[in-house]
């Protein structure tokens, strides 16, 4: 009322928990910002601490009772400097590289670079790249980058407990890539109207097919016609398995995200349960193109 606003309308979308860690860092919202206050707030909470124990011991010694509550001080600061660290690790950051590596820019991740169109040609040729699977292919490539680069940032003890998740990336990004070019393959050699005409054909057949001529030329137009509808069942299933290794990919990356900024059991669970799930897709998919190989062969 009377054009006073109670709460400014950026600030009334925020969670409890956003307000927070607002308050926590006073406003600052950049990771840039936060680990440059971390690293001044700690040399003030050493600072604070060795004073607090001193200020106790003056206050003992020489009897001067105000001096005994220094060290209330210090615990504050240390609590608030544990909340702080405890915020920089939710958003990805080690708290001892935050506090001792020299040069600001060595704490901060460095931005996943999109791979290059060499690297991209190395998978697959250029014309399934700039076609529509091609997304598909560049997607699991950044995922893959994605997954290695956080696994690289994990603690020893939780790379060993997920010891092949390299190998079960690197496989499933091979299975997309193989994937992708069938479905190429696929696409270009199947015509969408041809199922359309065949079945205006095997109709015009039926009409006048009473001759031995006529049903000869209505069993080979059926089978064209079934063979044309085994095609589109492989294309659909192929494309759902591609899909499925772009969400296992991504799935993974979230799960170690989750697991780098909680370090929790529960989610190092989550992190080996989807390995599992990546690996078993790898398989699945490796024994549909073992599948199809084997027809070619026929």
């Amino acid at each position: 009322p009377n054009g006073t606003i109670a709460e400014p309308t950026h600030l009334a979308v925020l969670t409890s928990e956003q307000r927070g860690d607002l308050r926590l860092w006073h406003g600052r919202t950049t990771l840039v910002e936060r680990v440059r206050a971390m690293r001044g707030y700690t040399w003030l909470t050493a600072a604070a601490l060795i004073g607090g124990i001193v200020g106790f011991v003056a206050g003992v010694e020489e009897g001067i009772p105000p001096f005994v509550l220094a060290p209330a001080v210090s615990l504050y600061m240390s609590y608030k400097w544990w909340r702080r660290g405890q915020s920089l690790r939710e958003s990805g950051l080690r708290l001892r590289r935050v506090i001792l590596s020299p040069r600001l820019k060595w704490v901060l991740p460095r931005p996943a670079t999109p791979p290059t169109t060499q690297q991209l040609e190395k998978l697959a040729p250029r014309e399934v790249l700039d076609s529509p699977l091609g997304m598909s292919i560049r997607r699991a490539v950044e995922e893959r980058s994605a997954i290695l680069a956080i696994a690289a940032s994990l603690s020893k003890s939780d790379r060993a407990v997920i010891p092949d998740l390299e190998a079960t990336v690197n496989g499933l990004v091979e299975r997309v890539v193989s994937v992708a070019q069938l479905l190429h393959r696929l696409d270009q050699s199947m015509d969408p109207r041809l199922a359309a005409d065949l079945d205006a054909r095997i109709a015009e057949a039926a009409r006048d097919g009473d001759s031995a001529e006529g049903q000869r030329r209505l069993s080979l137009l059926r089978r064209q016609r079934d063979t044309i509808e085994e095609l589109t069942q492989r294309r659909a299933a192929l494309a759902r398995q591609l899909d499925s290794a772009g969400l296992a990919l991504g799935n993974l990356r979230l799960d170690l995200i989750k697991l780098r900024s909680s370090g929790l059991q529960s989610a190092l669970s989550d992190v080996s349960s989807a390995t599992q799930e990546a690996r078993a897709l790898s398989r699945e998919i490796g024994a549909v193109l073992e599948a199809v190989s084997e027809v070619k062969k026929l």
